[in-house]
């Protein structure tokens, strides 16, 4: 059985192969060039043509000049690059390649960890209380509490050592 939304699954996924965390890093690799370019890397009317053409072909997103998204440095368009590779010993690997690759440089990887960044945009309170929620599920604020801790555990080193060997393999 197979769960996810194909626009966003790594190929080994779709065809229900070994995979490991690193298909995870596929999906950001979409979600980054929807960011950028407003488009989906691959596309198609439904489901399967969505699948197909993610089988079939390698996206690749490119910077030229006269486009939308032509103020974005190069290294933002390697980095979605390394991460839709279809096969996955080309994609990026770890979190550390993602922290070391050149988009990223400078930017402090401490600070967002400790939560000392400050944010670009701040959505006003007007706007947050003016969103439509008709598709968001009520949230019971009794739980907030266990899920802050929950986050918390999570964002410890521990936390995210329990997910260090996650592998997904048939056998």
């Amino acid at each position: 059985m197979q769960s996810g939304t194909p626009g966003y699954m790594a190929p080994e996924v779709m065809l229900q192969r070994n995979h490991s965390y690193n298909a995870d890093f596929f999906a950001l690799g979409v979600i980054a060039t929807e960011c950028m370019t407003g488009k989906r890397p691959y596309k198609g009317k439904s489901k399967d043509k969505i699948r197909d053409a993610i089988l079939a072909s390698q996206a690749e997103v490119k910077i030229e000049r006269g486009d939308p998204w032509d103020d974005y440095p190069q290294e933002a368009a390697d980095f979605i690059n390394a991460c839709i590779q279809k096969n996955p010993r080309e994609r990026i690997q770890n979190f550390e390649e993602i922290k070391s690759h050149p988009y990223f440089n400078g930017f402090d990887w401490e600070g967002l960890l400790n939560k000392t960044i400050e944010p670009i945009y701040i959505p006003s309170a007007d706007l947050i209380h003016n969103i439509d929620r008709k598709n968001v599920d009520d949230f019971d604020y009794e739980d907030a509490e266990l899920l802050k801790e929950h986050i918390r555990e999570l964002n410890t080193k521990e936390g995210q050592e329990i997910f260090a060997r996650f592998n997904y393999n048939l056998d």
